[in-house]
């Protein structure tokens, strides 16, 4: 949503569930049962995904140039 609360784009990402959403200048990273996607911040537009072998996303933290997620078990 823009600063008025109206909805800019929609994606459905490749996981089943999500629980992590993040953002910065330029993107939306949002964190899901098969991994983290990354998409335009205006245009929704998929930049990358990664999957982690590791398990799901169930959380995650960002610093200025950095992304974290914790991940559970598969």
């Amino acid at each position: 949503c823009n600063i008025e609360g109206e909805k800019m784009w929609s994606q459905k990402s490749s996981g089943s569930a999500g629980w992590m959403v993040r953002a910065d200048a330029s993107a939306i990273y949002h964190g899901h049962s098969a991994g983290i996607d990354a998409y335009s911040l205006r245009s929704g537009e998929k930049r990358w995904q990664k999957s982690l072998p590791e398990g799901p996303v169930l959380s995650g933290a960002q610093s200025r140039d950095m992304l974290f997620a914790a991940t559970g078990p598969r």
